[in-house]
């Protein structure tokens, strides 16, 4: 179950730009330098699910509160396993 949540959370809502270590107060830090790789697959996720959702009419995912609960919930479970 974790790694499935582990896949999840990396192909909807892991951005490699953000500073993991960034705190409440910041939670929107920036990394100068994110990984190649992570970013090269975040760039083509975006557009694949730009394309997808013109088509299909999807919700945005780029909301920030979004992402954030996502990332509690990551944290949750990630803590718990």
């Amino acid at each position: 179950m974790a790694v499935l949540v582990l896949i999840v959370y990396y192909a909807v809502g892991f951005n490699p730009s953000l500073d993991p270590f960034r705190g409440h107060n910041d939670p929107d830090k920036t990394l100068p330098r994110p990984n190649p790789v992570d970013a090269l697959f975040h760039k083509a996720k975006l557009a694949l699910y730009k394309t997808a959702s013109k088509r299909m009419n999807l919700p945005s995912f780029r909301d920030p509160q979004k992402i954030r609960r996502l990332d509690d919930i990551f944290n949750e479970v990630g803590l718990s396993a």
